[in-house]
C-alpha cells in the first residue's frame, strides 16, 4: 500500500459517488477510511469559564449598592445613584489572548431597563480607568432571568500591556434599580463541539482530518462524548457537511470509501449565517453603499443608489431541498415601505426569490421574519434589500435557521472564534 493522492469513492445513500481525499488517499484501491463523520452547522463552541464570581464565596467591594441579600451565590443590589458599583479589579492573572468574554447572569425585579459598564485593570491601570471602559447593551426589565456579554476582544486595549487583573463592574446607570445577579464571569469559547450520529473509534488525543473538497487541516480531539467530538480550534471555515475522518485506515476487498458514514443533524435555533454581528462590511448590491454602525449588537446601514439595493450575506451556507427555513432581522427605516429584493443566491447553482414583506416608516427597530421552503443550495448567501421605494435602510440581528418560528438572534458558533 503506498500513499498517493487519488480520486476515491464514498457511498452516500444509496450510491457510490466520486470524492478526492487531499493529502490522504491510497494508491491501492483495496482500502477503506473508516470512523468518518460529517462536520456541519450543527457545530457548536465550548465555553471556558477562567473565572466566576459567586458572591457568597469571592472578594469583592460595592459603592453607591446598597447590598439586600447574599444567598447561594445570588447578590440582590438596588443602586443608590446612577453610578453603582461591584468593584473587583484584583482577582487574579489572565492571558488576555484567550480570556475575551465578560457575561453576567441577572433578572432586574423592579426599575427600569438599563446600561451597564465594565472598566478593566491590567498591569498599566491597575484601577478603573476612561481608557479601558466598555459599554453594554441596555438590559431586559422584565424580572426574568438574562445573560449579558461583552467581547473584551472587540476593545482595542485589552491585548495590551500584560494580563487582565480584573474589572470594575458598573451594572446599571439608573437610580432605583433593585436587581439580583447570579454571577459574573471571564470566558472563552474556543474548542469546537461536532455533533456525530457516533463517537465510536474516536479518542482524546487522536489526530482527524477535516476537508470540504476546497480547505483541509489536521486538528486534534479534545474529548468524546455519547454523540460528539471536540476538536481544537480550526484555522480555515469549512463548507457545510464536510467530512471528519481520523486516520487510521483497514484493508478490505473493494474500492476506497468509508465505512461509516454519518450524517449530522442542524438542530433548530442555530444560526446558519455567518458574519451577522458585522466584523466586516457584507456584500453591497448594485453599487448601494453599505456602512457599519456600532452597537451591541453592530448594524449595518444600506444607502440606495441605482433601482434596487441590498446587503448579501458571507457565501457559506448549505440550504436541503424542501426543507422550511426561517430568516429574522430586526430594521428601521424612514422611507423604506416595502423589502421586496431577497433572494437566496448561489455562485453555481443560481438564485431564487423568497418572501416580500412590508415595513414600518416609523424609523425605530422592529423585528421581522419570513419562513420559506428552500431550494438545495450548497453555497449559498441570503441578500435583503429593496426595488424601486425608499433611500435607506439600517439591519441588525439577521439570522436563518431551520423551523417555522424565530427564536432569539445569537451569532452563528463560527463569529465566537
Amino acid at each position: 500500500m503506498q500513499w498517493a493522492t487519488k480520486t476515491g469513492r464514498i457511498f452516500n445513500k444509496d450510491r457510490w459517488t466520486d470524492f478526492i481525499r487531499p493529502g490522504l488517499s491510497f494508491k491501492d484501491d483495496l482500502a477503506t477510511m473508516t470512523g468518518m463523520s460529517r462536520y456541519n452547522a450543527a457545530a457548536t463552541v465550548a465555553k471556558k469559564v477562567l473565572y466566576a464570581d459567586e458572591f457568597d464565596t469571592l472578594p469583592y467591594n460595592v459603592s453607591s449598592t446598597t447590598v439586600n441579600s447574599v444567598a447561594n451565590g445570588v447578590i440582590n443590589v438596588t443602586s443608590i445613584n446612577t453610578d453603582p458599583m461591584i468593584i473587583m479589579e484584583k482577582i487574579g492573572s489572565f492571558d488576555p489572548n484567550v480570556a475575551r468574554f465578560i457575561e453576567f447572569r441577572y433578572r432586574i425585579l423592579n426599575g427600569i431597563s438599563t446600561a451597564w459598564e465594565i472598566y478593566f485593570t491590567n498591569d498599566l491601570h491597575t484601577s478603573a480607568h476612561v481608557a479601558h471602559q466598555m459599554r453594554g447593551a441596555s438590559l431586559i426589565a422584565d424580572g426574568q432571568w438574562h445573560t449579558a456579554l461583552l467581547d473584551a476582544w472587540t476593545h482595542s486595549a485589552w491585548k495590551t500591556n500584560g494580563d487582565i487583573r480584573g474589572f470594575r463592574f458598573d451594572w446599571a446607570t439608573t437610580a432605583g434599580v433593585n436587581m439580583e445577579i447570579d454571577s459574573v464571569k471571564l470566558t472563552n469559547y474556543s474548542d469546537i463541539v461536532i455533533p456525530v450520529s457516533t463517537s465510536t473509534g474516536f479518542y482524546v488525543g487522536q489526530e482527524v482530518t477535516i476537508t470540504d473538497g476546497v480547505s483541509n487541516e489536521n486538528v486534534k480531539i479534545t474529548a468524546v462524548g455519547v454523540g460528539s467530538l471536540t476538536i481544537t480550534p480550526t484555522a480555515l471555515p469549512y463548507k457545510i457537511n464536510a467530512l471528519v475522518a481520523r486516520t487510521t485506515s483497514e484493508v478490505k476487498a473493494g474500492e476506497l470509501g468509508f465505512s461509516s458514514l454519518s450524517r449530522l443533524t442542524v438542530y433548530e435555533g442555530r444560526n446558519l449565517l455567518v458574519n451577522t454581528n458585522y466584523h466586516h462590511k457584507p456584500e453591497e448590491w448594485n453599487w448601494c453603499v453599505a456602512t457599519i454602525i456600532n452597537g451591541n449588537p453592530k448594524s449595518v446601514k444600506v444607502d440606495r443608489v441605482n433601482v434596487n439595493y441590498g446587503v448579501v450575506t458571507d457565501y457559506l451556507t448549505f440550504l436541503e431541498e424542501g426543507q422550511i427555513y426561517t430568516l429574522s432581522f430586526e430594521m428601521k427605516t424612514a422611507d423604506m415601505y416595502s423589502l421586496n429584493y431577497n433572494y437566496v443566491m448561489d455562485k453555481n447553482e443560481g438564485n431564487y426569490s423568497i418572501n416580500s414583506i412590508s415595513i414600518k416608516t416609523d424609523n425605530q427597530w422592529n423585528f421581522y421574519q419570513m419562513v420559506f421552503r428552500a431550494k438545495a443550495r450548497t453555497n449559498a448567501a441570503v441578500m435583503i434589500g429593496a426595488n424601486n421605494n425608499g433611500t435607506s435602510f439600517e439591519l441588525r440581528k439577521l439570522k436563518l435557521e431551520l423551523g417555522t418560528a424565530a427564536t432569539p438572534w445569537t451569532p452563528a458558533p463560527e463569529d465566537l472564534l
